[in-house]
């Protein structure tokens, strides 16, 4: 199914967090351009205003005339349930909101010795924090608009990622925050039927956004990675998948890996992750002597 305003709702808002680059900015402009009106919530003001142009002009481009709103927050420093209370309260509560990507995320790769305190703090409540409360503040816009219409329909989305198959060594923090979303998204995808609401986890592999690039660049497409267009037009043509990953290479790699997840020992897929990653460090490690 779709994302289109004939399914989740004509004149409603699309809520994206981590949305001013990468699959945020990406799903942003896609959704602009079927119509829907478009919450942008990152961490600086200034590039949130710039995207939120960027989207209402695509929207106009595809003969659409919509919306923006946008809400600066520091998931690394404002994840306390207060905060999100005031910013649901604030900015969010009389929307007509049908659909949330809950998108924002963090990843630092490494000897788990070497990252620090900050950087261990900065994933988990970045990626878990923030999904999690997000959630549980737009449920209430999802529940009210069923309650005056038990025909439409909403839509939760969370971006995960291949890490969350198997416990993956060099980026432990990271994907145990990744299976925190996909355990919490087929939980609610049982609890939140009952308001058709629609419930999709996104497990990416390579997309070419800063979050896998070194030191913040964008990496060049190599084999089997999506743009973030890409990968967005093929997750946001699949709304009620369930845990899955979108583009079409990502989703035979998803597939053969969870496969050999349900036969193999976990420690054979472990040291495959392992390798690979080692072997990305080195590469990584080389490009910056190297500069």
């Amino acid at each position: 199914m779709k994302a289109t305003t004939a399914r989740y709702g004509e004149d409603s808002w699309a809520v994206i967090t981590g949305s001013t680059d990468g699959i945020g900015k990406a799903a942003a402009i896609y959704l602009a351009r079927q119509g829907f009106n478009i919450v942008l919530v990152s961490r600086t003001l200034a590039k949130l205003q710039t995207v939120a142009k960027e989207v209402e002009a695509e929207a106009t481009k595809a003969g659409k005339k919509i919306k923006t709103k946008v809400i600066s927050n520091d998931w690394t420093k404002n994840f306390d349930a207060e905060t999100h209370t005031s910013m649901y309260q604030q900015h969010l509560k009389d929307l007509d909101i049908s659909i949330l990507i809950n998108n924002v995320g963090m990843a630092d790769a490494g000897d788990f010795t070497d990252l620090s305190e900050q950087q261990i703090h900065n994933m988990i409540t970045c990626n878990v924090y923030s999904t999690a409360l997000m959630t549980n503040q737009i449920i209430h816009s999802f529940k009210r608009r069923f309650e005056k219409n038990n025909k439409i329909r909403s839509l939760l989305i969370n971006t995960s990622a291949m890490a969350a198959i198997v416990p993956c060594p060099f980026v432990s923090v990271y994907s145990a925050t990744k299976i925190f979303g996909d355990f919490l998204l087929n939980g609610l995808s049982i609890e939140l039927a009952q308001y058709n609401v629609d419930c999709s986890a996104w497990r990416a592999a390579g997309v070419q956004t800063k979050i896998i690039g070194s030191d913040g660049d964008i990496p060049p497409k190599e084999f089997g990675m999506a743009t973030p267009e890409e990968y967005v037009t093929a997750g946001l043509s699949k709304c009620a998948s369930g845990v899955h990953s979108g583009y079409y290479f990502h989703e035979f790699m998803h597939l053969v890996w969870t496969n050999i997840n349900d036969i193999a020992p976990v420690e054979l897929c472990m040291g495959f992750f392992n390798n690979m990653l080692r072997g990305m460090m080195a590469k990584e490690m080389a490009k910056k002597k190297k500069a």
